[in-house]
């Protein structure tokens, strides 16, 4: 196993870890009827923030993985 294995691996599950994060946190923010239930607009928004940015580094850790992997095992 070479240091890029370890990278892509590592790449792997922090954005699955990241992925899986946003979506315990809108789970736990959601009511018996679907919705939702902040405290106050100043905090939806904050979660709201919080949760675009985990996202899009969750995504970005998946994608980062698959794209060394087939830049490394392609040949």
């Amino acid at each position: 196993m070479t240091a890029i294995d370890i990278q892509i691996i590592a790449y792997g599950v922090l954005g699955l870890v990241l992925v899986y994060w946003v979506k315990k946190r809108r789970f736990d923010r959601t009511t018996i009827y679907g919705t939702e239930q902040f405290q106050s607009y100043k905090h939806k928004a904050g979660a709201k923030l919080v949760d675009a940015l985990l996202w899009g580094l969750g995504l970005g850790g998946l994608v980062s993985a698959a794209l060394l992997t087939l830049m490394e095992h392609a040949p």
